[in-house]
């Protein structure tokens, strides 16, 4: 009977703490100690609950440091992007959309529309190729039509290769609105 009676109080905590770890993955519920049947558990409960509090301040963070980042690279008129060379598919950030005049309604910057804006596109691609192939300076300027409104732009664009194992896999790189000197 003892032995029932304490296999039901453990049982009791663990999917307390089942529900908790549960419900912390997509909202803010902490433990209240006191819905615990034993007061050993108490100090579980303190730890499980700093857990969240500090992923929810992360979260903050997070949020906060790429919201200051988008402002930045709006101010600054600098995209930033990413091309996965085994999927063929590129991210493009909020301003990288925006430098090519294309309506962002997918994180993933479409490849053919960017070719389309970009006047010359031989020397652009052989450039990327380079990269890839014999890890080049991929440090370019070059003429675009922005697709929305067809604005006649020149934008400058720097990408390094990222590898894995030795194997091209990623580029990463920005585009950006060159500075002009006068002289």
């Amino acid at each position: 009977m003892w032995a029932r009676y304490i296999s039901n109080k453990i049982q009791s905590g663990t999917t307390t703490f089942t529900t908790f770890f549960k419900k912390a993955a997509t909202n803010s519920a902490t433990i209240n100690p006191e819905d615990l049947p034993f007061p050993e558990f108490s100090e579980i409960a303190t730890s499980a609950n700093k857990m969240l509090t500090d992923r929810i301040q992360a979260e903050k963070r997070l949020q906060q440091s790429e919201s200051r980042l988008k402002k930045a690279q709006s101010v600054a008129r600098i995209g930033n992007w990413k091309y996965d060379i085994l999927t063929g598919k590129v991210w493009g950030s909020e301003e990288a959309f925006s430098i090519y005049g294309i309506k962002r309604t997918s994180p993933l910057l479409p490849l053919d529309r960017v070719q389309a804006c970009t006047t010359d596109r031989l020397r652009v691609n052989k450039v990327l190729v380079d990269l890839i192939n014999e890890n080049r300076k991929y440090d370019i300027e070059f003429e675009i039509h922005q697709e929305i409104g067809g604005k006649v732009k020149w934008v400058h664009s720097i990408a390094e290769l990222e590898l894995k194992n030795g194997v091209p896999t990623k580029i990463i790189g920005i585009i950006k609105f060159p500075i002009l000197t006068i002289h």
